[in-house]
């Protein structure tokens, strides 16, 4: 091997050892997967019935090189068996309620089609996440989580990761809200229950 070939060989194994997501687009599974910087772990928690809120009060984000700060839950509008989706809850940072797409007009969901689809009930139907009025979330309807990823195309229906570069504040303390806003359904307790809710940076895939 002459000298200029070596040379650019190790260039290219430098270059991916300092950037290895760069190398491959990564699936939205192992975006659900990765460990979170300077995660604020959230936890789990319900949200009872129409009205109720819940709120976190958060630290600051700073700008990082490279990362962007998200939002990642799986989240889900209580059923009796998994039966399509409708408009139950709205998630706001500092006040501000967060829709479809950022500021920058970037989808808000990230690494993730804006919609789910379910494999036998209303198969062939998008339900997409983000309502009417923008920023009423179609939460998926079920018994749990775990009922409705398996009953869904990609698996992963109530997983949610949201970009929130553009609500979050790199100097001041901030703070997020869910808010149950469920119709009512006869004989139906109205609950939105959330999961491995928690806040933190995500490396950028490109």
């Amino acid at each position: 091997m002459n000298m200029k070939k070596a040379a650019l060989v190790l260039i290219g194994a430098l270059t991916l050892s300092v950037h290895p997501i760069m190398a491959a687009e990564i699936s939205f599974g192992e975006r659900m997967a990765a460990p979170l910087e300077d995660a604020v772990k959230l936890g789990d928690f319900e949200l009872s019935a129409p009205g109720t809120n819940r709120k976190f009060d958060l630290p600051k984000f700073p700008v990082k090189s490279g990362k962007i700060p998200v939002l990642r839950f799986r989240m889900v509008s209580y059923m009796p068996k998994s039966c399509g989706s409708n408009y139950s809850a709205v998630i706001s940072v500092n006040g501000r309620d967060l829709g479809a797409v950022t500021a920058a007009n970037r989808s808000r969901m990230v690494g993730k089609l804006p919609f789910f689809q379910m494999k036998s009930i209303y198969k062939g139907r998008k339900f997409a996440y983000f309502g009417r009025k923008n920023a009423e979330i179609c939460v998926p309807f079920g018994p749990d989580c775990a009922t409705v990823d398996r009953d869904s195309v990609d698996g992963a229906a109530t997983a949610f990761l949201l970009d929130l570069s553009d609500v979050l504040s790199p100097v001041d303390g901030n703070s997020v809200n869910f808010r149950n806003i469920r119709n009512h359904i006869d004989g139906v307790p109205l609950k939105v229950t959330v999961q491995d809710c928690e806040i933190g940076y995500l490396e950028k895939s490109e």
